[in-house]
């Protein structure tokens, strides 16, 4: 019960994204009885939130989210200290009779590092390997194949939202499976795309949710389909080349100073090109070389570790539909990035047309296996998108694929669960 008696506290979250329901609950709580006060406790000014008081812990969203949660509780417990020293109680001792103790006594405690610690060593074993992180795994999956004979596919969750990103960790830890996260910029980006989060706090949520997990298995963070006109925010308010390349070289640095792992390089969108034409593949070789340098030329200025590279789509615009020219974009990449000195640079993913788009759920493993020796002459493996409820996905390891995107089906089954919900 809340009265005029009643001190209510809120303790807030960094994430935008939650934020939002905690603005709907303080708006709620308001249509009863008043309370004495309404205290907030936040990381950053919430101006938008009525309250009486806020405690303001700093200027900006900085902290991970679990870190936030030990400076919120600070205040907390010095308002309740304070009102007990007032009632004459003794905070120090709750209970004289020792019936109840401040410490917990034959509690084993699970190390919350244990997340960091296994990506620390994997990370380093990579740099022994002078590989980014996400090469050194489909290495490592070659290795075994040699020892078991066993192919593997690495499985990409779309992080359409915050439920898909714990959704996606928990099947990670029950099939002791790596899990890659492909986020594209109108999902997460310097302005929070439609999930709320910028690159900062979508590495956040993912730490902090592999962590109530205690999650050991290595986790990949990504960027999707970056490139210009690829955010409908550039296309939208008709952005220039030049205005839209820059805009995608600022996310891609966003992106490495988050911690990501990997950045597709997808420049294979022209709204310039009249309609129906196919963008030269030279002129997508040019533009994928220029945003690699740039982004390894801010990496390296930064001290930033080494990440890993995807290029290609499967769309028909990309003009990778067929194996000659699929090789030309290779060759092209490679002298290209020869020339400005990258020779240690070199995507370990290339995107394929391997019969699967948004509206087709069938895989063609012989397609994909023609790629996949086409990719393999290169040094790279075959990625496909649109895995998005396919009949077939067994045949993707058999194939050598390397990687599956999978989003929309996620979207598709939120939607159907919220129906589902309403029609109850």
């Amino acid at each position: 019960m809340i009265d005029n008696t009643t001190l209510v506290v809120y303790l807030f979250s960094n994430q935008p994204y939650v934020v939002q329901y905690e603005n709907d609950l303080v708006n709620a709580m308001k249509t009863g009885k008043d309370a004495l006060l309404e205290v907030g406790i936040m990381e950053a000014p919430k101006p938008s939130v009525a309250l009486d008081k806020a405690i303001v812990l700093g200027e900006k969203n900085l902290l991970d989210e679990d870190l936030l949660s030990v400076c919120s509780v600070i205040p907390a417990q010095m308002l309740g200290f304070f009102k007990s020293i007032e009632l004459g109680l003794r905070p120090d001792t709750p209970s004289e009779s020792g019936a109840i103790s401040r410490v917990v006594q034959g509690c084993y405690y699970l190390s919350i590092n244990k997340l960091l610690i296994m990506n620390s060593d994997l990370r380093n074993r990579a740099k022994a390997h002078h590989q980014p992180l996400m090469d050194f795994i489909l290495y490592r999956i070659k290795e075994l194949e040699k020892e078991t004979g066993i192919r593997r596919t690495i499985f990409a969750a779309c992080p359409n939202s915050i439920s898909v990103i714990k959704a996606a960790l928990r099947s990670a830890k029950r099939c002791d499976s790596p899990i890659k996260f492909a986020a594209t910029l109108n999902q997460v980006d310097t302005d929070y795309g439609y999930t709320g989060l910028n690159q900062k706090e979508f590495v956040n949520t993912i730490r902090s949710e592999s962590r109530k997990l205690n999650l050991e298995v290595p986790v990949i963070i990504a960027i999707d389909h970056g490139g210009p006109w690829l955010k409908d925010k550039h296309r939208l308010t008709n952005l220039t080349f030049n205005e839209t390349f820059a805009e995608v070289k600022k996310s891609f640095e966003a992106a490495i100073a988050a911690g990501y792992d990997l950045i597709h390089v997808d420049p294979t969108i022209d709204i310039n090109l009249p309609a129906g034409t196919t963008i030269p593949i030279e002129l997508v070789a040019a533009r994928t070389v220029e945003l690699i340098v740039h982004t390894e030329q801010f990496r390296l200025k930064n001290g930033y570790s080494q990440i890993s590279y995807e290029v290609g789509t499967e769309e028909v615009h990309g003009g990778l539909a067929d194996i000659k020219t699929f090789n030309r974009f290779l060759d092209l990449l490679k002298s290209g990035l020869n020339e400005k000195g990258l020779t240690d640079v070199w995507p370990c993913f290339v995107v394929g047309k391997v019969g699967t788009d948004l509206h087709t759920t069938t895989f063609d493993p012989e397609t994909a296996k023609k790629l996949t020796a086409a990719a393999s002459a290169y040094g790279s493996v075959i990625k496909g998108h649109y895995t998005d409820n396919v009949t077939n996905p067994h045949d993707y390891p058999l194939s050598g694929m390397g990687a599956a995107n999978i989003g929309p089906e996620f979207t598709e089954c939120e939607y159907d669960g919220l129906m589902e919900l309403e029609s109850d």
